[in-house]
Order: structure tokens, then sequence, then C-alpha cells
């Protein structure tokens, strides 16, 4: 299922609206179609390290940059298919979205701790939110200190060193 429909593409879109009325209009379900193949890319690509369709960790709602990710894909998209203006000083930017939208899903991929609070997938099949981990205590004494303190412990139970005879 795609992450938006037309209309919300409509919305998002640097695209002029009556471009994609157009494109709706002369390739009907074009646009759908196209909604539909990258939402599959982006879970694709994510599903090995998060919970697809992809929600965010506070919401069930996917968060704002799969929206931004999926637009400028669809985007491109679009505009390939209605065709560019040649002397359109835009059209690079339209690709560079889409390159840079293409890098950010590669990196929340590849990511240790991930890019965007998503909600991870786990190997027992439940589901966390977030993955916090590092060390588990802490210490701010020097490396002798624990023999010092057990000297004291046991010399509390008595005798030398707490060595009974």
């Amino acid at each position: 299922m795609a992450y938006l429909t037309v209309s919300e593409f409509r919305t998002r879109s640097m695209m002029p609206g009556e471009d994609i009325d157009e494109l709706e209009t002369r390739y009907p379900g074009f646009l759908a179609a196209k909604l539909e193949e990258h939402s599959s890319r982006i879970d694709s690509r994510l599903v090995k390290r998060y919970v697809v369709p992809l929600r965010s960790a506070t919401t069930d709602a996917p968060p704002e940059i799969v929206y931004a990710w999926l637009t400028a894909f669809v985007t491109l998209d679009a505009y390939l298919r209605r065709g560019f203006n040649p002397s359109s000083e835009q059209d690079s930017y339209i690709a560079a979205q889409r390159d840079w939208a293409d890098e950010d899903i590669k990196e929340t991929s590849d990511a240790q701790n991930g890019r965007y609070e998503l909600v991870l997938a786990t190997s027992s099949g439940s589901v966390s939110a977030v993955s916090k981990g590092g060390p588990l205590a802490y210490s701010e004494a020097d490396p002798y200190t624990w023999q010092q303190r057990q000297v004291e412990a046991l010399s509390l139970s008595g005798g030398r060193y707490g060595i009974r005879r």
C-alpha cells in the first residue's frame, strides 16, 4: 500500500498541480502506480532493520521523512513522463532531490544506531522503538580500588584479612 495518495502527492510535490492533473488525465493510474512502486521500494530497502510499513515510534503514522522520500522519487518520475522543459533550471534540483532521498534511505538502512526514530524489527518478532546500548556499569575508581575494598570488607568480618584460624 502506498504511503501517499495522488491527492496527497499533489499537495507535497513541487510539480504544478495542473501538470499533475494533466498526467492523471493522459495517463490514468500512472501516479498511483509509481506511488505504490516507490513505497514498496522504500519498505524493501528498510525491512531488515525496521518494521514495515514504516511508522514512527510515537504514532502509527509514518514519519514525515518517508513522505519526503516518496515525493522526491515520484516527482522525478512524473517529470520524466510529462517531459522536462529544456530551458528549466529546476530540473537539476529535481534530480538532486531524488539522489538525496536515495542516499538518505541507504544511510538509514545501514546506520548502526538508526538515523530516524522508526520502530525497529527485532529477531524475536517484538518491536522496540529505540535501540539504546552502551555500558551497563560505570566507575571512577582506579584499577586497585577493588582490592582495597575487599581487604576492608574482609577485615570487618574479624581476624587478619578476615581469615579465621
